[in-house]
């Protein structure tokens, strides 16, 4: 997803640095809440997770798969502020079953509605444990003051033919601008966060990080990647998406990628750049 900077990868349990098939099925923490929700009464998760709803929304509730927006205020259980969404001036956005997140944070958001507004508090082990991570003491209670402004029911990524002007490189890769970039470019020995989809030449998806909730991160230009992304992220700006239609010789050439991608295949991939760093 997707965006996410500063100390807001303190709740952030990482991103993959390899492509791998992510399980969206999360089983649904059970509670002991009745259907009837009451603003400032305790409820416990049988997890151990504790929250309080402070002010009801009147939004969708928050399912497995469903791409959700948050801010928050996160606490040590002593009141010391370790981390403010707020302070960047914009909502993170995570999707639920990605594993992007702490479990704790992840089982009480399940429980929450569009609009809602709660103070939550996740032990230990749901958290990060005997983790030392500075500003998060080991086995430390962690607390959040958490507004749930967005629910987004999750729909996978299916190809969609297009219509748009199509560039050539010397190379043979053809791509097409869906969305022009408002950012810096990225240069050669930058890392790169992107969103992809990739899809056979019969529109057949074959993966796609939009559906796992979890973007793919690489250093452009070192061969980490296919020949066909390091050429085409130095054409693009930060939040900038491009669809590039990639012949064998620029992608998994004469041996394919077996199973889901055949020899001598033509691929077409969706890729979205959302973050550049150093």
């Amino acid at each position: 997803m997707v965006r996410l900077l500063g100390l807001l990868f303190i709740i952030l349990l990482g991103f993959n640095s390899c492509k791998t098939k992510q399980n969206l099925v999360l089983t649904e923490a059970k509670s002991n809440t009745s259907s009837k929700r009451e603003i400032n009464k305790e409820y416990q998760l049988k997890s151990g997770v504790k929250y309080t709803l402070t002010s009801l929304g009147d939004g969708p509730k928050v399912h497995s798969g469903d791409e959700v927006y948050f801010h928050y205020l996160g606490k040590l259980s002593t009141g010391k502020v370790f981390d403010n969404s707020r302070e960047r001036y914009q909502p993170i956005g995570i999707k639920i079953g990605s594993g992007l997140i702490i479990k704790g944070l992840e089982q009480a958001l399940l429980e929450m509605y569009k609009g809602d507004k709660a103070i939550i508090t996740i032990p230990p082990n749901l958290a990060y444990g005997n983790k030392d991570l500075e500003v998060i003491p080991p086995n430390s209670t962690l607390v959040f003051e958490l507004e749930l402004v967005e629910v987004k029911p999750y729909k996978p990524y299916t190809y969609q033919a297009i219509q748009g002007d199509t560039l050539r490189t010397n190379s043979g890769l053809r791509y097409i601008v869906l969305k022009a970039g408002n950012g810096n470019p990225i240069l050669p020995k930058q890392k790169a966060m992107v969103n992809y989809a990739g899809f056979l030449w019969d529109g057949t998806k074959f993966d796609s990080s939009y559906d796992t909730g979890i973007p793919y991160h690489f250093t452009v230009g070192t061969g980490e990647v296919i020949q066909a992304w390091d050429e085409i992220l130095p054409l693009m700006n930060k939040t900038e998406k491009v669809r590039i239609i990639v012949p064998p010789h620029l992608g998994y050439g004469d041996k394919g990628s077996p199973p889901e991608i055949p020899p001598h295949s033509r691929l077409i991939f969706d890729i979205e750049l959302l973050e550049i760093s150093n």
